[in-house]
């Protein structure tokens, strides 16, 4: 069974080049675009994993990090921040919330994956 990822992220180039990344890796991938719509989703799916940006339309990132650690579906879904925010407060903070693991942008796309597969315990793919 493929083990399913919620992508949120409004920039439309970086969400589709994750979506198209994870799924070579025969993930399940579903995107979404802004706060709102990535509510909807938690609250009616079960995922894997969550990667989500800091800065989203609609909702803080914190805020949305602290929706998803109260939601039925995904109370204990791993959480992996990637965002181009990189003060070292935040990102402290951030952890602190229950997030698993924070990357900032720009970012490797190695190293994204083996945190990914880390987090859901998967076989680490060597390929780009």
């Amino acid at each position: 069974m493929k083990k399913e990822i919620l992508i949120i992220e409004d920039e439309k180039i970086v969400s589709y080049f994750l979506e198209t990344r994870l799924k070579k890796d025969d993930f399940g991938v579903e995107v979404a675009l802004d706060g709102q719509e990535a509510m909807r989703k938690i609250h009616h799916k079960k995922y894997d994993l969550i990667l989500t940006d800091m800065m989203i339309p609609n909702i803080s990132g914190l805020e949305l990090i602290m929706k998803i650690k109260r939601s039925g579906l995904n109370l204990k879904t791993p959480i992996l921040v990637l965002s181009s925010l990189s003060s070292a407060d935040l990102i402290v903070d951030v952890l602190s919330s229950g997030v698993n693991d924070y990357i900032t942008k720009p970012f490797s796309i190695k190293v994204l994956m083996a945190k990914i597969h880390q987090l859901l315990d998967a076989p680490v793919s060597v390929t780009n």
